[in-house]
């Protein structure tokens, strides 16, 4: 599952490299402490960042647990913390779009930073494994419903599972998984993946490791 961004207009694209680059120097990290940090080469960091290179939704998510930010941090430019009384209205259409060879999706309620959920419209157009790009795990926990069409769930200890309209699964995030149009349409699922683990997560390896990659961008 690579990202590329959507967004339209042209003028208005939005490159998810120039964010990554935009956040993590927001964090004073430097590129060699964040590939240091999530596992993923510096030289591959740099394609990502300079939009040469697609990104893996895994990927992503491990960018993002590192830098303790939100996903959601990748894709707006203007965020709100989560405090009493706030709320965050996505209308039809309007979520924060982004595509992939498998999907093409939209980040709902983008504007809320360090949200507890991660809601998510896919439209899943992969009509095999490969085309999925593979089985992919993240930290957190996640739930999926198919909304329209069916689909093809293949995940690491399960045979696949055929999901229809109306369908819901919940599982852990960290088994590996993909989905895949069961149909020669694309499958709508909506999808929730829990973010403050992921958090959670990031601040323990942190402090295990006693490294927080500050330095020279």
């Amino acid at each position: 599952m690579d990202l590329t961004s959507a967004n339209s207009p042209a003028s208005n694209e939005l490159r998810i490299g120039q964010m990554i680059r935009t956040v993590r120097r927001s964090r004073s990290v430097t590129l060699g402490g964040l590939a240091q940090g999530t596992g993923i080469s510096e030289a591959t960091l740099s394609r990502i960042e300079n939009d040469q290179s697609e990104i893996s939704a895994h990927k992503l998510y491990r960018l993002a647990a590192f830098l303790e930010v939100d996903v959601s941090a990748f894709f707006e430019t203007e965020i709100t913390p989560l405090a009493v009384g706030v709320r965050s209205i996505t209308r039809a259409g309007e979520g924060a779009e982004f595509k992939t060879p498998g999907f093409v999706a939209q980040m709902l309620c983008a504007d809320i930073n360090r949200k507890s959920m991660q809601p998510f419209i896919n439209d899943v157009t992969a009509s095999t494994l490969e085309d999925a790009g593979g089985c992919k795990g993240h930290d957190g926990e996640e739930f999926l419903h198919v909304l329209d069409g069916s689909l093809t769930l293949h995940s690491e200890h399960y045979a696949p599972l055929l999901l229809g309209m109306g369908d819901s699964i919940y599982f852990d995030g960290k088994m590996p998984h993909a989905y895949v149009s069961a149909s020669a349409q694309p499958a709508r699922i909506l999808v929730i993946t829990s973010a403050e683990q992921m958090l959670a997560t990031a601040e323990i390896n942190q402090s295990n490791s006693g490294f927080d990659g500050i330095g020279k961008t």
